[in-house]
């Protein structure tokens, strides 16, 4: 009897519990847990939401992504974040964001404008067998002289497919890339 009462009251306090109890007991190896205000909501190219996220106490804050069929609620739920307080838990990864390619002298991406903030990788070009025929990018590789591999996710041109496993040069930035896996409104 004892211990058909002890299952009873675990399933009731998980029921009446929030959300993230759950998931605090179910954290994943790479996920950080915060705390923070939701200062902007944007919605993006379905699923994806664009948050914006507020540390007061630290003085600074940060965007985030969130796919929302990650998550267990809807996109109404999201909204009722807006200026307010949310716990919540993310993977951050480090990304790069190649804006121009160089072959022979020819951009392949665009005008030749090269911002002195980009890094710069000679190498060869791979995986752009290919043009883009979808709405999601694709993942190309320019592998240096070190025989280092290089990601890009990005929309493969027919000037591109030209260039694959030849020497070029890529311009590029590395971006923090913060995705929300788990979040619930404080006190809702």
């Amino acid at each position: 009897m004892k211990h058909n009462l002890t299952v009873f009251f675990t399933v009731i306090m998980l029921a009446l519990s929030p959300q993230l109890t759950y998931a605090e007991n179910h954290i994943e190896e790479d996920e950080i847990q915060e705390f923070g205000l939701v200062t902007v909501i944007e919605d993006g190219a379905y699923p994806m939401f664009n948050l914006t996220i507020e540390f007061p106490e630290r003085g600074f804050s940060e965007p985030f992504n969130l796919n929302i069929e990650d998550m267990p609620f809807d996109s109404q739920y999201l909204s009722q974040a807006d200026g307010k307080y949310v716990s919540f838990f993310y993977t951050s990864t480090l990304d790069n964001s190649l804006f121009e390619i160089e072959l022979a002298g020819s951009f392949l991406l665009g005008d030749g404008t090269i911002y002195q903030e980009w890094q710069r990788l000679e190498g060869v070009l791979q995986d752009a067998n290919s043009a883009t025929m979808t709405d999601l990018p694709d993942m190309v590789n320019i592998v240096d002289a070190a025989g280092i591999s290089h990601n890009f996710a990005v929309f493969i041109t027919p000037e591109m497919v030209q260039a694959n496993g030849q020497m070029v040069t890529a311009y590029f930035a590395v971006f923090t890339n913060n995705n929300i896996t788990k979040l619930e409104i404080v006190g809702n």
